[in-house]
């Protein structure tokens, strides 16, 4: 330990004063060197720190002993500053701890996280719940009974959006923490998300559609993300997209075609045949096989999981697979009742109005459906397309869920033109049974169809036979919609009138109509919570902690990431005194 005699101290602040007064004497301090029988030196600069050791390690933080210097002041404290980046030039380095302590944790989050309301990058809505995605991360809200909001419980409801919990929050849950979602899809009761290539589910409905091995009629309850078997997915491709229906759900893989898991009682998995379902994917049949339309060389671009269901869009056509009462569900003419491989909705034919050369770019059906008989059962088991920028619709007529103009009862087994749309492109087609709504070029949505919840959003509960203006709130943009129909209506095939529908804003907010029940628009505690509401209200935007670089947020606070390598260095200082850096040095967090 170095020796403190005061006297000699004193000569040195005198030589302070002296080099200040005439610029000649090099600066002194009040140093003490360990070691040393001489209780102070003069100097002009410190020396570099040594690198700091690691302590010890966890998955989630860093702890450090800060090597104490060589020099140090029997007068001013030391400073340590350790700084943290992802990047060895230090590009985006943040100040891992700063005080002067020797012994310090770097848990990612050393400043209080900035928590700030972020708007959607996407928003779906189900029968029970809503998903909304932002940033790769996935906040739910509505009912929770059965699991729907990935929390781990099965009980209440949230009117506020809360985030998915990852396997750092939660071991049951697969999902991890540095997952990059790019997709998020709800249907009844159930949600789907996937960073690209894996897919998790959570919520309740058959084993299969969940990726559990059993038979179709077992129903089961995940109330945390679980991963999805790979089944047919070929490895290494991109998810493009992702759809959920009522019992099964369908993946698009860039140029590796379409996949469907869950329940197969109709011949929704296109692969030639009635099936006990799969709780892998198994891929939709091309190019003729077990019956298939597809041509061999067409690309699947889309997929939409609906009430027993399927249909997707390849190459600028459409095909549809599954149930199909009365030939309401095809758009072809067929009335066979389950078809099992795709087959291709009629353009220019028969009573076909699309054209035949028109490009079909999008096509949306019911993600559920209605029990019973009648007109109002098949009118939720049609569809709609986007041909050339203009919607066409078939199905059931009832409540004007057609759009054409028509008669309310019946059903028509080919497209019809909707009507009521001026002129100018459509886009964003979305459908939930016996009403559909688009994104209209002037930035306005044209609706039509049931309305008993007000999920038009035009201020009135007034189904409509052809499609009807939905002005936009003043300000926005509208990016996509998304549309369902509350399940406890599709046991009574005479009032399946209840719904729910929201819109996104390219502003990343969002506003919901129609059933608010459980909290399913999404607008807080204090927000609307009856059966009715007509007209747009506004989502509470999920609050994200904002993290220094090389840190995620979980929750309200900010951590490193599991099994990742982060660079250090260490600097301290005395006074106005400021050492040079130590040398950089690399340490990695371990694995979970």
């Amino acid at each position: 330990m170095g020796r403190r005699v005061r006297l000699t101290a004193v000569s040195a602040v005198v030589g302070v004063v002296i080099a200040g007064t005439l610029g000649v004497i090099p600066a002194g301090a009040l140093w003490s060197v360990p070691g040393s029988m001489t209780a102070s030196v003069q100097t002009d600069r410190l020396a570099a720190p040594p690198a700091p050791t690691v302590a010890a390690r966890a998955a989630n933080s860093l702890t450090f002993n800060l090597a104490t210097p060589g020099q140090k002041s029997d007068t001013l404290p030391t400073e340590y500053m350790l700084e943290r980046s992802a990047t060895q030039d230090f590009s985006d380095s943040v100040m891992a701890s700063r005080g002067e302590a020797t012994r310090v944790v770097d848990t990612g989050g050393s400043f209080p996280p900035d928590m700030r309301d972020y708007g959607f990058d996407s928003i779906s809505i189900g029968s029970s719940s809503a998903c909304g995605l932002r940033e790769g991360s996935v906040w739910c809200w509505g009912e929770n009974s059965l699991g729907q909001l990935g929390q781990g419980t099965t009980t209440g409801f949230s009117a506020t959006p809360v985030a998915v919990k990852t396997s750092t929050e939660a071991s049951s849950s697969s999902l991890p923490l540095n997952a990059r979602l790019t997709r998020v899809n709800v249907g009844e009761n159930v949600a789907c998300a996937t960073d690209g290539t894996t897919v998790w589910c959570w919520g309740s409905g058959n084993q299969l559609l969940l990726g559990i091995s059993g038979g179709v009629a077992n129903t089961a309850t995940i109330a945390y993300p679980r991963q999805i078997p790979r089944g047919s997915l070929p490895a290494g491709r991109e998810i493009t997209d992702l759809s959920v229906g009522r019992w099964h759900a369908c993946v698009v893989v860039k140029d590796g075609g379409g996949h469907c898991w869950g329940r197969d009682n109709s011949g929704e998995h296109g692969v030639g045949q009635i099936s006990s379902g799969s709780n892998t994917p198994r891929r939709i049949f091309t190019a003729g096989t077990g019956g298939s339309q597809v041509p061999a060389n067409a690309t699947i671009t889309s997929v939409v999981a609906g009430y027993a269901r399927t249909c997707i869009v390849a190459s600028g056509a459409a095909y549809c697979t599954g149930y199909n009462p009365n030939g309401a569900g095809q758009g072809n003419g067929s009335t066979t009742f389950n078809v099992t491989a795709m087959q291709r909705v009629m353009q220019g034919g028969n009573d076909s109005q699309i054209p035949a050369l028109a490009t079909i770019t999008e096509i949306s059906l019911p993600q559920t459906s209605v029990i019973g008989s009648g007109s109002a059962t098949t009118g939720s088991v049609g569809a709609c397309v986007i041909a050339d920028g203009r919607p066409y619709c078939w199905g059931g007529r009832a409540y004007g869920g057609v759009g054409d103009g028509g008669a309310m009862t019946g059903f028509t087994l080919y497209p019809r033109a909707v009507v009521g749309i001026p002129d100018g492109e459509t886009r964003g087609i979305s459908s939930a049974p016996h009403n559909s709504c688009v994104v209209h070029s002037s930035g306005d949505s044209y609706c039509w169809g049931v309305n008993g919840s007000g999920q038009m959003g035009a201020g009135n509960t007034t189904a409509q036979g052809s499609a009807v203006v939905v002005p936009t709130p003043l300000g926005k943009t509208i990016k996509a919609i998304s549309s369902s129909t509350y399940s406890a209506a599709l046991t009574d095939s005479n009032t399946p009138t209840l719904g729910n529908r929201c819109w996104l804003f390219t502003d990343g907010t969002a506003g919901c109509a129609g059933r608010g029940v459980n909290g399913l628009l999404g607008e807080g505690p204090e927000g609307r919570l009856n059966a009715i509401n007509s007209t747009v209200g506004s989502v509470v935007a999920p609050q994200i902690a904002v993290c220094e670089a090389g840190a995620v947020s979980l929750g309200a606070r900010c951590i490193l990431l599991p099994g990742t390598g982060y660079f250090y260095r260490l600097s301290y200082s005395i006074g106005e005194w400021q050492s040079p850096l130590s040398e950089v040095f690399r340490v990695e967090t371990t694995a979970r």
